[in-house]
């Protein structure tokens, strides 16, 4: 292990900074439900939710980025209206008829919190 912290890579550092924090402090995270809402051969998509929060995480294990689609979230009791924003690249989306219009999904996670 580096032990000087110039060495380090300070990007995957404050990823996991955020990942941790959201796990200490987000409701949904601590004693939401859960219920998957997409299943693809490389994608996976799942709500955790409590009253007061709703957090969609999607993952993307193939090798290479997807394109643009919607997610169908009226399983998971998500109202026409509430809006979402990624929380790394903070970029924000509406749910309408019934999914959640995502943004192309690169290789990894995002997570979605409203």
């Amino acid at each position: 292990m580096v032990w000087d912290s110039t060495e380090w890579d300070s990007d995957l550092r404050a990823f996991y900074q955020t990942l941790i924090k959201l796990r200490r402090t987000s409701p949904a995270l601590i004693d939401g439900g859960f219920q998957v809402l997409l299943v693809e051969e490389n994608l996976l998509a799942y709500l955790r939710d409590t009253d007061e929060e709703k957090i969609i995480v999607i993952g993307n294990r193939g090798p290479e980025e997807v394109s643009a689609k919607l997610l169908p979230v009226d399983l998971g009791a998500i109202p026409n209206g509430m809006a979402f924003r990624e929380i790394f690249s903070g970029q924000t989306s509406t749910v309408v008829n019934g999914s959640l219009p995502l943004p192309s999904l690169p290789v990894g996670a995002q997570v979605w919190q409203a």
